[in-house]
């Protein structure tokens, strides 16, 4: 996007239209400040009114009938993202706790195993059941990362990660629901 910038030579207004084309937009038109502005005029007008103008800035001059002045144009900054509402999305939270019931594992053999809902690695008090659609996204999630899914020993599902240095997996179990 090329932001395009103006200023009107008799009330010193400052206009500026965010186009795609580098090219000045009004380049060999007659164009008043006031008819740039206007916007029943900039509708009517088939250059400015086309899709690869986005906005017209500069509310100053809408009765103006002075020149506007090419200044250039630069890169305009991206519009700002959206920012979503955040999404009820179990896998993302299953998947936040196994992060972070790993970096809590203190790396024996003992303590290695954790739950869905467990407070923290070896111990199994609170653990939960995980709806399988959870777990099918948990795989999707999960490709090409340290964490590996496996049957568990326990008569469910895993997720094994290793730590450097440190010879035996850490372990995120979790049964699934159905």
């Amino acid at each position: 996007m090329f932001k395009h910038t103006y200023e009107c030579n008799t009330c010193n207004g400052k206009v500026s239209i965010t186009s795609e084309d580098p090219m000045n937009p009004l380049k060999d038109r007659l164009q008043t400040h006031g008819g740039v502005v206007n916007t029943t005029a900039r509708k009517e007008d088939p250059f400015l009114a086309g899709t690869n103008i986005d906005t017209v800035n500069g509310s100053k001059g809408n009765g103006c009938y002075g020149a506007l002045v090419y200044k250039g144009h630069a890169v305009a900054p991206p519009a700002p993202v959206q920012k979503s509402a955040p999404v009820n999305d179990e896998a993302a939270r299953v998947l936040a706790d196994m992060n972070a019931q790993f970096r809590a594992w203190d790396g024996t053999k003992t303590n290695r195993g954790a739950w869905w809902g467990s407070p923290r690695p070896g111990n199994k008090e609170g653990a939960k059941s995980v709806p399988l659609e959870t777990v099918k996204k948990l795989q999707a999630r999960c490709q090409n990362t340290a964490w590996i899914y496996k049957d568990s020993w326990t008569g469910g599902l895993s997720f094994h990660r290793r730590r450097n240095g440190v010879s035996d997996d850490f372990i995120y179990h979790m049964k699934p629901s159905i």
